[in-house]
């Protein structure tokens, strides 16, 4: 890392250029300065970095980035961007995501997805309300007469 240090200077000093200046650098470059600086460049340079590093970007910068490079990122980044960010993505991205996020998707976008996919989805549902009912379910067991439970119990 010392050839770039040489060649572009400290990335403690870059961070405090001017974005316009920034823009001209190599990603390796940018890559190396704050994730905080590198945000209020543009979308467009922001695109041509490494996704290890996009990852690293605050979600509002990363959902003004292109689909295609969203789509390079780690799934859990994806998952925390804003529900009509991910509706963009292509399918096969969206396949990648948790059934608890494609579930907040709109019912178009679904369409678009493999089967399994909605399987998974179905899944996920049916034990959401598993879970839900399972409280109501306590509430019908306790109207229940008592005799039962004293047979349990030792005397």
């Amino acid at each position: 890392s010392s050839g770039i240090n040489a060649e572009y200077g400290d990335p403690k000093v870059l961070s405090r250029l001017e974005p316009k200046c920034l823009r001209k650098l190599p990603a390796k470059v940018l890559e190396k300065i704050n994730p905080k600086t590198i945000e209020h460049l543009e979308p467009k340079v922001i695109e041509k970095l490494n996704p290890r590093f996009i990852e690293k970007l605050s979600p509002r910068v990363i959902e003004r980035l292109h689909p295609q490079v969203i789509g390079k990122l780690n799934v859990k980044v994806i998952q925390k961007l804003n529900v009509g960010v991910i509706e963009k993505l292509p399918p096969p991205i969206i396949e990648r995501l948790a059934p608890a996020v494609l579930v907040q998707l709109s019912p178009s976008v679904l369409h678009c997805l493999k089967p399994t996919v909605l399987d998974e989805i179905e899944k996920y549902l049916y034990k959401l309300e598993m879970r839900d009912s399972r409280d109501s379910f306590a509430e019908v067991k306790s109207v229940e007469p008592e005799e039962q439970f004293h047979d349990a119990s030792p005397e």
